[in-house]
């Protein structure tokens, strides 16, 4: 015999039909041989194709959605593979939220109209600002740059805010993460959570 249908043993889904007479073939596993009868049955029948390796017969009935598995000639529901793939993508869109709160905490912070550096070397440097504010030691003239406004002239009243304000920045963006987060949670459907839109509530 030199027909065979090659399979995927996973999904036992037929990938091809071999006819070694006429052609050769790469090695490979997961072989059903078949008939003559089976060959002109089924060889050409179509784009999907299932095997039954129990009995060696074939279905072309398409399971009735994502996430079915063939037993026999049954398609039955995966409840395990869909869960695994919801929290797959459940962890992916969790980390792309956790990665756009990082990128906002090190954007900018807003004091009045002024948006200021947020990165980790400005940082520090406001931590001294904070101090110097508060003590009234802001020297007259010295200029800042502002992330959206260019050149400000630095005032005591704005220095002295660069502790609080950075605190209460990284408190809401932490809160608006756990909050997209907790919506990704609780949907249940895999698309919808691929879709989920969490890109509001980060910048004033």
């Amino acid at each position: 015999m030199s027909k065979y249908a090659y399979y995927d043993p996973a999904s036992l889904r037929v990938l091809d039909w071999m006819d070694t007479e006429l052609f050769c073939y790469p090695e490979r596993t997961s072989l059903i041989e078949l008939t003559e009868q089976q060959w002109l049955e089924h060889f050409n029948q179509g784009e999907y194709v299932w095997v039954n390796v129990e009995d060696r017969t074939f279905t072309t009935t398409l399971p009735p959605g994502d996430f079915y598995w063939l037993d026999g000639k049954v398609w039955v529901y995966d409840v395990a593979r869909f869960a695994l793939e919801l929290n797959n993508a459940k962890s992916q869109v969790k980390q792309a939220i956790k990665a756009q709160r990082d990128e906002v905490t090190a954007d900018y912070i807003v004091i009045g109209d002024y948006h200021f550096h947020s990165d980790a070397s400005s940082r520090i440097q406001q931590m001294s600002l904070t101090k110097m504010g508060q003590a009234k030691q802001i020297p007259k003239g010295l200029m800042w740059q502002t992330k959206n406004l260019g050149l400000l002239e630095l005032t005591n009243e704005i220095a002295a805010q660069f502790e609080s304000v950075t605190m209460d920045h990284d408190m809401r963006l932490f809160a608006n993460a756990q909050r997209h987060i907790a919506a990704v949670e609780a949907l249940e459907d895999i698309q919808a959570v691929q879709a989920y839109d969490y890109s509001t509530g980060w910048q004033p």
